[in-house]
């Protein structure tokens, strides 16, 4: 183990070396002095970036969702996490900069970027990224949701003072939707339990959790009595669980389908009698969900108008 470690370390401890050697070669991209420039606060600090900022890599699939609906410049993405809905940005013209989580240091460094976005899947690289290009942490806050939305637009308002009038607007149809499945949700008694599959194993989540704003922020109502890992990665239940506490409401996130491509395993797996004999099945009140929307792009305009409509789907 600490074998791995080491040479996790030392590579990484080499890239950074060949990175230092291409901002060398080729120049520091912190903002020139005859650029305006903005400070931005952001989870990891404060940053300062240049305004309109043009060479944009982006490390957060909720982040690029807002850049394609404003139709701001992007120069950079992980290719390999990006759904159909973001196949404009597989194009030559854009720079694939690594994965969510291990970015391409010896691409970003010759790219010189003007701005780096990351979220929580990035955050260990925060200090890294800032030494080849401001970088800015707008990581979600699972138990307030809604608020680090608006922040997010908060922030690009600021670094696009032009894009005023078409963020307010955006703004403006998320929480309208908002408060439409609000309504709904007000008086409900009806208990709903979000589940997400991973092959054969099955995690739920509470409030406070990864997925908590449908109960902490839209009214949904979670299982009573139950105290519920507030783990990102979920607390893994069996079927008797489900059938024990009989939701009437069932919430799935197929994560395979994400991972793997793989369209069936989670209706599989809930194809069973101890889930038939569930109030949810019964009332036909079992939902899978868009997982790209709520697994790789929360956080976005696009995809918080899908898990919104989502729900007020399920509620008839």
């Amino acid at each position: 183990m600490l074998r791995k470690i080491g040479e996790k370390y030392m590579k990484k401890s080499f890239v950074m070396i060949v990175v230092l050697m291409f901002i060398v070669g080729c120049g520091s991209s912190t903002p020139d002095q005859n650029q305006d420039t903005i400070t931005i606060k952001h989870s990891a600090g404060e940053s300062e970036v240049v305004l309109n900022p043009q060479k944009v890599v982006i490390f957060d699939i909720g982040i690029l969702d807002m850049y394609q609906i404003l139709d701001l410049p992007v120069a950079g993405v992980p290719q390999a996490s990006l759904s159909e809905r973001f196949n404009a940005y597989r194009g030559s013209d854009i720079t694939n900069v690594g994965t969510l989580k291990e970015p391409n240091y010896e691409v970003l460094a010759e790219m010189q970027p003007d701005l780096i976005i990351i979220s929580a899947r990035a955050a260990a690289e925060y200090d890294e990224l800032s030494i080849i290009a401001p970088t800015i942490n707008l990581t979600l806050d699972n138990e307030h949701y809604l608020d680090s939305l608006n922040n997010r637009l908060d922030i690009l308002k600021q670094l696009y003072p032009d894009k005023d009038e078409a963020i307010e607007s955006e703004r403006s149809k998320v929480m309208d939707s908002v408060d439409a499945l609000k309504v709904k949700t007000a008086n409900m008694q009806d208990t709903t339990l979000f589940v997400m599959s991973n092959g054969d194993t099955l995690s739920i989540y509470g409030p406070g959790s990864r997925f908590g704003f449908i109960y902490d922020e839209l009214n949904f109502k979670p299982l009573a009595n139950i105290e519920v890992d507030e783990s990102t990665h979920g607390q893994q239940i069996g079927f008797e669980f489900i059938a024990q506490h009989n939701p009437q409401y069932i919430i799935v996130l197929d994560r395979l389908q994400v991972t793997e491509n793989n369209r069936e395993s989670a209706h599989e797996l809930l194809d069973n009698e101890l889930i038939s004999i569930t109030d949810a099945y019964f009332n036909n009140n079992i939902t899978y969900v868009d997982p790209f929307a709520w697994y790789v792009e929360a956080g976005g305009l696009e995809a918080t108008h899908i898990m919104l409509a989502e729900l007020d789907k399920l509620i008839k």
